[in-house]
């Protein structure tokens, strides 16, 4: 009983490090969501407004599960959101952030995170990746774009090169970030859900909102799985820019 009061507080405490509610930027609409696997988990995601206006937004996976990995997401949620506000760069962000988590972690404990930061008025997206699900950036007639600039996982390789990259957000696109828990879903039957079907499914619903797409993927993953038990964290994140 007291195990399971304490998981219980955990995760109120861990839920309540999200962010509490979605940006508010004209021309644009965003969703995100996390479902863990157990009362505790090792999935973030996190926006955070620049003092320039620049939203930075992240979205990340701790390896492991339970108290553990959810202790560290909460340690990385913090180094994130400190550095981004020295330098929000990316490239400089994740490489101070890495060096950090390098020297105060275990060996074999490492976070995979995409971070970002957006320029909604010059509808400029710069990102760099370490070692994360690679998110798609899909445009109405034409093949989505897979944002794969970056390099390895946070607190892997010290003193690590992140290198920057700049992709243009055109009215219509959908930029969609998932974990490995949305991709690496499993039927009773042992198939996965795979990152091709979520690339199917928002390929079909770009003429929706943010909130609809985030919800149709969910719900194929939903129906994907049926009664199998749910064995890693989910997290799902939109962008639309919608003017």
């Amino acid at each position: 009983m007291a195990l399971e009061k304490d998981l219980s507080a955990a995760h109120t405490v861990q839920m309540g490090l999200l962010p509490k509610s979605l940006p508010s930027i004209e021309g644009y609409e965003f969703f995100a969501d996390s479902i863990p696997a157990k009362s505790v988990a090792g999935d973030l995601y996190d926006f955070i407004r620049l003092e320039d206006g620049r939203l930075a937004f992240s979205l990340g996976d701790v390896y492991g599960k339970g108290m553990p990995a959810a202790l560290l997401m909460a340690n990385v949620q913090a180094t994130i959101r400190a550095y981004s506000r020295l330098n929000p760069d990316p490239e400089q962000c994740l490489g101070r952030s890495n060096n950090l988590l390098f020297s105060s972690t275990a060996p074999d404990k490492f976070i995979t995170l995409f971070y970002g930061v957006l320029d909604a008025d010059k509808n400029l997206f710069t990102y760099t990746n370490a070692g994360h699900e690679e998110p798609n950036l899909f445009h109405r007639g034409k093949p989505a774009d897979r944002l794969n600039e970056g390099g390895v996982p946070l607190g892997v390789v010290e003193d690590f090169p992140f290198q920057n990259a700049q992709v243009e957000i055109q009215k219509g696109d959908v930029l969609v970030f998932c974990s490995d828990g949305v991709h690496d879903a499993v039927s009773a039957e042992g198939e996965r859900f795979r990152a091709e079907r979520v690339e199917a499914i928002v390929s079909e619903a770009l003429s929706l909102s943010a909130a609809e797409i985030a919800a149709r993927v969910f719900e194929e993953v939903k129906t994907h799985v049926a009664d199998a038990p749910q064995f890693d964290d989910m997290t799902l994140l939109v962008m639309k820019r919608s003017k």
